[in-house]
């Protein structure tokens, strides 16, 4: 009798469980991708798709907006290991200039973006994300990009007075 109860009890619990994990995987703030230890949430794919619906003005974004979350997420922790870290300022600044690119004023913007359902914080979390990447990589490739006067004075000097191309008459 204890053996049938224990293998009734086995079988029930194993039943349970195989139900519960698939009502369980569907929410919307459930794991659908994990970067580096970083959650990326259903909703969150989901309101991505939605502002790329809107910047691209076409629908069918559903493998772009996991590539970007998965790209932001890398970025982002790229810029964490480097010590990098934005401002409020930063991040409202840089949102004001989006929406001055796209001919509206940040609250119209967000007006625009909440009547198609995207929360402010997913167009903040794009913001932040790019913003974050170009302070990167301004921090370690400033130096290069910034030639000295004597670098300046060797392409001018090779590249001669009479300039680099040279046409024969024949041709």
């Amino acid at each position: 009798m204890i053996k049938i109860t224990l293998r009734l009890g086995l079988a029930a619990l194993a039943l349970i469980g195989s139900l519960h994990s698939p009502a369980q995987a569907q929410g919307p703030f459930d794991l659908v991708i994990s970067v580096n230890r970083a959650a990326i949430t259903a909703y969150e794919l989901n309101q991505r798709e939605r502002f790329l619906e809107i910047l691209q003005r076409s629908s069918g974004m559903a493998q772009r907006a996991r590539d970007t979350l998965i790209e932001d997420r890398l970025k982002v922790a790229a810029a964490d290991r480097a010590g990098i870290k934005l401002s409020g300022a930063q991040v409202f600044t840089a949102m004001e200039g989006f929406a001055a690119n796209a001919n509206f004023d940040l609250d119209q913007l967000l007006e625009t973006l909440a009547q198609s359902s995207v929360d402010e914080q997913t167009y903040r979390d794009f913001i932040k994300a790019g913003v974050t990447w170009r302070e990167l990589v301004r921090a370690r490739f400033a130096a290069r990009s910034a030639p000295s006067e004597a670098e300046i004075d060797r392409a001018l000097a090779s590249a001669g007075a009479q300039g680099g191309v040279k046409v024969l008459l024949s041709e």
